[in-house]
């Protein structure tokens, strides 16, 4: 059993009125979980983050408790978890359950973990109260705001499926250069940018990874921010325009029927791609079927914006 208030080591601060700014006491809106590509398909077709158990050196791990992880802090230098980050509202994630201070985990920065849950684990760990303030969690009651200290890295555990309607927006990050939480030897997307992570992340969307379906209906999960929609289509762009100039082209038209189907693959060339190499080989094949290199790009153009909606030209 925890000693009681071992969590007053990284206790909330004071929150100052904007412009000024406190590090120790910071708003808790949203908190994310993030993951690899592969992973965030996987989470995509299913339709819910589901619950694990813990792996690493946790108290818990010799229990049968699974969980989700999430976490409000942001990279400077990349996550080691991934480049596709999921956004939750933290109060509304966690609303009407039980919370429970688990351990604090010694990194380059001291890391304390919480869990929120609908079962009772007093027998195992401590309970935690949020609104008292003592702790690296604050939830202000009177003003009914959440606060935590974003000099340490809070690890927040849910102990739960959650499901993926409860998301409010999906982002993309850099992954961290050195340092993975799978392995970082065989990381294919370690240091790979946010641009290229959506681009993979969609691209592989559209070819239909983790559907049965090869035709991908239109985007119906949590909303992505239209400069990131951007930023992936050119990217895709150009890597055509660079890749497809010097081809004996075909005759197929975007207008063709089976444009769409040539565009889906020229997409799933590119999500299996690593993160350093694209199959030129592969897409060099299929966009010789085309009839010239503007109807590569317009199909695939015309492939992205029916599964993700028109592109915001007013984008700078």
């Amino acid at each position: 059993m925890t000693t009681e208030g071992e969590w007053k080591e990284f206790k909330v601060g004071v929150p100052y009125e904007p412009p000024k700014f406190n590090p120790t006491c910071i708003p808790l809106g949203r908190t994310y979980h993030v993951a690899h590509v592969s992973v965030a398909h996987q989470i995509l077709a299913q339709g819910k983050l589901r619950a694990g158990l813990i792996h690493d050196k946790s108290k818990l791990n010799t229990h049968r408790i699974l969980v989700n992880w999430f976490s409000p802090n942001s990279w400077v230098n990349g996550s080691r978890y991934g480049n596709i980050q999921f956004a939750f509202e933290w109060s509304e994630l966690v609303k009407g359950l039980n919370y429970y201070w688990v351990e604090a985990m010694t990194y380059n920065v001291k890391a304390p973990r919480l869990l929120a849950t609908s079962k009772n684990h007093d027998d195992l760990l401590q309970r935690y109260d949020p609104t008292k303030g003592d702790g690296p969690w604050w939830h202000d009651p009177k003003e009914d705001k959440h606060y935590w200290n974003s000099e340490i890295t809070l690890e927040l555990m849910v102990e739960s499926d959650v499901v993926l309607s409860r998301c409010v927006e999906i982002e993309f990050i850099k992954h961290h250069p050195n340092f993975c939480c799978l392995d970082y030897r065989r990381c294919l997307e370690r240091d790979m940018a946010d641009y290229r992570a959506a681009f993979r992340f969609l691209a592989g969307h559209i070819a239909g990874f983790g559907f049965a379906s090869s035709t991908t209906p239109g985007w119906s999960g949590p909303p992505i921010k239209p400069r990131q929609l951007s930023d992936a289509w050119e990217f895709m762009e150009k890597v055509l325009s660079r890749r497809v100039t010097a081809l004996s082209h075909g005759t197929i038209t975007a207008q063709d029927s089976v444009a769409p189907v040539l565009a889906r693959t020229l997409f799933r060339t590119f999500a299996a791609s690593d993160r350093s190499e694209i199959d030129v080989e592969s897409l060099k094949l299929v966009a010789a079927l085309f009839a010239d290199q503007g109807a590569v790009l317009d199909a695939c153009q015309a492939e992205f914006t029916r599964v993700f909606g028109k592109l915001d030209q007013s984008l700078p």
